[in-house]
């Protein structure tokens, strides 16, 4: 890892990065920090851990296109949102990997079930594409340690802050259904009167078994990801009563 910090300033045409780094190798979160807010490159796609400082790399990397992040909590990184403002950005964060033995098939090592997309920084060609865009950049096969297959997402949660293009995220429905067809459990985080002015499309899915929605407001003030409680949802049900609520709400 060292090599890696020193050698990477060198790296002017460097354009993508996934960085996943093991416990012990934690120490080096401030190097990383200051290596990818050098101005040593231009990156097009980043994968790295959320407790980096993605505000201000985010800032120093303007063609960045493609944003992954590990995260810790179930409901994922809606504090970007405010950060990044109408700048088009593909984000991707991936959840707590599962052990091979909970795997709804057989896999090599651990992989990962549990997806969460900010829907409303896509562009419409962006979001019409996404399922291209996901496989060039995310899907990692079994020679990894954790593999990212899309047969083998069954979650998904998508956090919606202002009111998108109803046309965007009808095409990222769309791909994100064909994408994941296995596809069980979607949960959508609204932000608190989003509902006013603004209706969840209707949703496909052959195996969807279970919709949810949450109006929830992300508290800056808590660091500690075990202090983030899930609010109870205002709705949860099948996707034919979702549409019905849909409706009416």
């Amino acid at each position: 890892m060292e090599l890696f910090l020193i050698a990477a300033t060198l790296m002017r045409n460097l354009k993508d990065l996934h960085v996943r780094l093991r416990e012990n190798l934690e120490r080096h979160f401030n190097r990383l920090n200051e290596m990818l807010c050098g101005g040593h490159f231009q990156l097009n796609s980043l994968i790295i851990a959320e407790c980096l400082d993605l505000e201000q790399i985010i800032e120093n990397h303007q063609q960045l296109r493609v944003l992954g992040i590990y995260v810790t909590t179930q409901m994922g990184p809606p504090p970007l949102i405010s950060s990044l403002s109408k700048r088009p950005l593909m984000v991707v964060a991936l959840g707590d990997p599962r052990p091979r033995w909970f795997g709804v098939r057989y896999t090599r090592g651990p992989f990962y079930f549990h997806l969460i997309f900010l829907p409303e920084l896509l562009t419409l060609d962006q979001a019409r594409n996404f399922g291209a865009l996901f496989h060039h950049y995310f899907e990692m096969d079994t020679q990894v340690a954790i593999t990212l297959d899309p047969e083998e997402i069954v979650n998904v949660s998508l956090h919606v802050r202002e009111a998108p293009s109803q046309e965007v995220v009808r095409a990222f429905m769309e791909s994100v259904t064909s994408l994941f067809p296995r596809l069980r459990w979607l949960q959508f985080y609204l932000s608190p009167g989003l509902l006013k002015k603004w209706r969840p499309p209707p949703v496909e899915g052959e195996n969807l078994e279970r919709i949810k929605v949450f109006e929830w407001e992300h508290d800056e003030s808590i660091t500690d990801e075990y202090d983030i409680d899930e609010p109870d949802p205002i709705f949860t049900g099948p996707k034919q009563e979702f549409e019905s609520w849909v409706r009416s709400c």
